[in-house]
């Protein structure tokens, strides 16, 4: 029986960008010999990847350590000039200030079960865009520091099983990438659902569903 639902903050609770994140790339590319917006923003979230899958334990990097390292990758790969400090500052105003999807509110105030946030962005930028939102109730905030690990890695679905005095068996988690979040959460012994918002193809087995109110009905009784 599921006593305790866990949920991702970005792309399941809060949309990946906004108009503070679309410009950050926009000089970035601008400033630098790309040039071209969508083959920056490849390369931006393809580093991004590598990065988080790099991270652990001894060489974990903060959300803000890998925004600053792919931030001077393109200063020296790719001859960026602009201030570094004001492009991870017009960053981390998009994590805060990003805008929730329509379905996020609604789940958070009919969800029956205590439900905790379990991102591999920092806490506070969690906490932060949720106030900015004005999105609630939840009742804490997991997050990649708390173990020095990121989804999908074992330690943060392990963390949050503790916090919230459950066992794998009693968890489900939600979130939109199916590698970190449904496969990970399957890995730690959880139910695990896949919010595929853009209508990709769903692997036989998986338990997929389109918007977070459809996760509403799998929790009653």
């Amino acid at each position: 029986m599921i006593k305790v639902v866990f949920v991702d903050y970005m792309g399941t609770l809060k949309e990946d960008t906004n108009s503070h994140g679309k410009a950050a790339i926009v000089r970035i590319s601008e400033h630098s010999t790309i040039q071209d917006v969508n083959e920056t923003f490849k390369i931006w979230v393809e580093g991004f990847y590598r990065l988080i899958n790099e991270s652990y334990q001894q060489t974990f990097l903060t959300q803000d350590d890998i925004a600053l390292n792919l931030l001077r990758m393109f200063e020296n790969q790719y001859g960026l000039k602009d201030d570094i400090s004001e492009l991870l500052k017009v960053l981390q105003r998009s994590w805060v200030t990003s805008a929730a999807f329509p379905d996020t509110l609604p789940f958070l105030q009919n969800c029956p079960l205590p439900v905790y946030i379990l991102s591999n962005s920092y806490t506070q930028y969690v906490s932060d865009g949720m106030a900015y939102s004005n999105l609630g109730p939840y009742d804490g905030i997991v997050y990649g520091d708390m173990v020095r690990a990121y989804k999908p890695r074992a330690e943060i679905f392990e963390k949050g099983l503790e916090i919230a005095g459950c066992k794998p068996a009693e968890a489900m988690h939600i979130g939109d990438s199916f590698q970190s979040d449904y496969l990970g959460a399957m890995d730690a012994g959880m139910r695990g659902i896949w919010l595929n918002r853009n209508g990709k193809s769903v692997p036989e087995g998986v338990e997929a569903v389109s918007d977070l109110l459809q996760v509403l009905p799998l929790l009653k009784g």
